[in-house]
This record gives structure tokens, sequence and C-alpha cells, in this order.
């Protein structure tokens, strides 16, 4: 579909938008096979510590009922990913749980950051 991103260029476009809780994003994405109108919802608004700091965060979920390999195998499979509030969005956490194990993600530094 015309306007079609890969999964990883989904997020970066979603972190240009004026981002609020309970918003629903879609999206045409595209794994090179298959062409799908992705979603994301924003969970909502929080704080989270990490070992850097705290940062007020958004809590975006993609759905990734589309995504095949160990998503696609897991039953309650889900990413989250935490981006700043600020005009700059960055991803400062991300978590995923799938049937064989998970994983977190967590900004350890940042430099250079306007």
């Amino acid at each position: 579909m015309p306007g079609s991103f890969d999964p990883l260029s989904a997020l970066y476009y979603t972190r240009s938008l004026a981002l609020t809780e309970k918003a629903e994003i879609r999206r045409p994405v595209t794994d090179g096979k298959k062409n799908v109108i992705g979603k994301a919802n924003i969970i909502k608004r929080e704080k989270i510590t990490l070992s850097n700091g705290t940062y007020d965060t958004f809590l975006i979920e993609p759905d990734i009922k589309d995504i095949g390999g160990v998503f696609k195998e897991s039953k309650d499979a889900k990413i989250q990913v935490w981006v700043t509030t600020d005009h700059r969005r960055v991803p400062v956490k991300v978590k995923s749980e799938v049937a064989v194990g998970s994983f977190v993600g967590e900004l350890i530094s940042a430099e250079g950051i306007q």
C-alpha cells in the first residue's frame, strides 16, 4: 500500500505525532511479504524511573497480531515501548513477553540530544 512502513519505521513515524493518552494510531505496515493496517495504542502517560533518571513517558503498545515468528506462536505476546513526552519522543524503555521468554531494554545514557 502507498505510504507503508516497515515495523521499525512505523515506530519512528509514531514518535513524530502529537500523542495523547488512549489514542489509537493506524498506518500501513509491511514486512516485505504482506501489507496490513498496523495499529498502536497509547495506553497511558506515566513516570518511570530507570538507572539514569526519571522520565515522563507515553506507554505505546503496538498490535502484533500480524507479526510472525515467535510472536505468532505466543498466545499473549506483546511489545511495550515507553517514549518521553517531550518533543524528542526518546524511546527510553522497551519490553516484550513471548512464550519462550522475555526481554527488557532500558536507555543507559544519551549525549547530544537537544
